[in-house]
């Protein structure tokens, strides 16, 4: 069970500013594994640019974490999804030195295997399962649960802190037919609406994407502040 490929990917920008784009995504080609990741802009940096920095952090989380799980495949459990997150914080470790900051990012990363979904998510990034429209699991919202969490405070992939920690792990069974998505936090708002989770019933995944573009469409232009920051949703369609 499960997909080697086939993923379809809607990646929205808040702008037309090429500096603003700051997530990333991926799978691999040899297992079924997919990862999205947003980068993170440094309040100092906020108010007069937006550097390359996170956007390089985000792409090479995403390289770096799916590189790992494909290393670790047929051993897939929980303390190799969080090792997936400390390789890739190792990797940002130096290519922050090669940039000459601290540019940082979070990501979700995902394996399908023997008839389970292995998730995980650092920070605000997250996935979700649906059946027939209608969500089997998502993972709680971070900062509405933060003060709820057992595990106080959060995790990035700035190269520098013990992020393992702080990285969330869920085992799921899935059903064929089923739908995994993996989606940046400008996608979280969309979840909460009926109508946004119900377009999965579809199994036509060009059509699908179309659906989701014009709600998407209409979301955004209804509360650009709600429903219009950058958003990136990855999703496929389980066998």
């Amino acid at each position: 069970m499960g997909l080697k490929r086939g993923a379809t990917v809607i990646t929205i920008a808040q702008d037309d500013f090429e500096w603003h784009r700051e997530d990333a995504w991926g799978w691999s080609n040899k297992f079924p594994v997919y990862a999205v990741a947003d980068g993170v802009t440094a309040p100092a940096y906020e108010e007069f640019s937006f550097p390359t920095g996170p956007k390089q952090v985000a792409d090479l989380f995403v390289k770096s974490a799916i590189k790992f799980a494909e290393r670790s495949f047929k051993d897939c459990s929980e303390d190799t999804l969080r090792a997936a997150y400390g390789y890739a914080n190792g990797e940002v470790k130096k290519l922050n030195r090669r940039l000459g900051g601290v540019f940082s990012a979070v990501g979700s990363l995902a394996a399908v295997k023997n008839g389970m979904i292995f998730g995980s998510r650092l920070t605000d990034c997250g996935f979700a399962l649906m059946r027939a429209g209608k969500i089997v699991f998502k993972t709680p919202e971070f900062w509405r649960s933060l003060k709820s969490r057992k595990r106080q405070g959060y995790g990035i992939v700035d190269g520098k802190m013990n992020l393992e920690e702080y990285v969330d792990v869920y085992f799921l069974p899935y059903k064929a037919g089923d739908a995994l998505a993996l989606f940046t936090d400008g996608f979280e708002p969309h979840f909460r609406e009926n109508k946004f989770t119900v377009l999965f019933r579809e199994r036509n995944q060009k059509i699908l994407k179309e659906k989701i573009l014009k709600l998407d469409q209409a979301l955004a232009a209804r509360d650009a502040e709600k429903y219009g920051h950058e958003r990136t949703l990855l999703y496929v369609r389980l066998v």
